[in-house]
């Protein structure tokens, strides 16, 4: 029997290419070996440098936060005021209807005790709630003034007082004078 020279070529090139199949599969198994090994090194590193990174962080937040605990701790009672009266502005506590101590003192960092002591031994001698009510009042003189095309219970909403009579109640009794009084006479020109 006799082959083609057709058929022979035929043959001599099917055995080519699967010889070259073979050969490229084998060859991709291989990258897929070394990629896997690839991935798995570079987890490693991962997993072992970025703790250290993640530590380092946390431990300059929590020596940071340390730091500014101690500087407030030491304070007297006069800078401890002024640092908690700028916090309450800058943070706007005394705005939310329901601010509390407890609160308070876990937003700020320092303890219920020492804000009432801290308070009580201001020359004012405040209570909690008559600090929280005097820095709404005041707030809300501002926003008398600043904002005139808001009505009064929008005014004593935004500065933490819910209910319309009470705000009319305390700032009559605190200021002598109707809000709209207040907004009238203080009003820009």
């Amino acid at each position: 029997m006799m082959f083609s020279p057709i058929s022979i070529l035929v043959t001599t090139v099917i055995v080519a290419l699967l010889i070259s199949l073979l050969v490229m599969l084998r060859i991709s198994m291989k990258v897929a070996d070394n990629n896997t090994q690839l991935v798995n090194h570079v987890t490693s590193l991962e997993q072992s440098v970025a703790p250290s990174l993640t530590d380092r962080h946390i431990t300059r937040e929590k020596t940071e936060a340390a730091d500014s605990v101690k500087a407030v701790v030491d304070m007297d009672d006069n800078e401890l005021y002024r640092w908690f009266d700028s916090q309450m502005e800058e943070q706007q506590l005394f705005c939310q209807p329901d601010i509390d101590l407890k609160t308070v003192a876990q937003t700020l960092g320092l303890t219920q005790r020492r804000i009432l002591q801290m308070l009580k031994s201001n020359p004012n001698s405040l209570t909690f709630s008559e600090y929280i009510t005097r820095k709404r009042l005041a707030y809300s003189c501002r926003l008398l003034v600043e904002q005139p095309n808001w009505n009064i219970d929008t005014v004593a909403r935004e500065a933490g007082i819910v209910s319309d009579t009470t705000f009319r109640r305390l700032f009559r009794r605190h200021y002598d004078m109707k809000p709209s009084e207040y907004r009238e006479r203080y009003r820009k020109h």
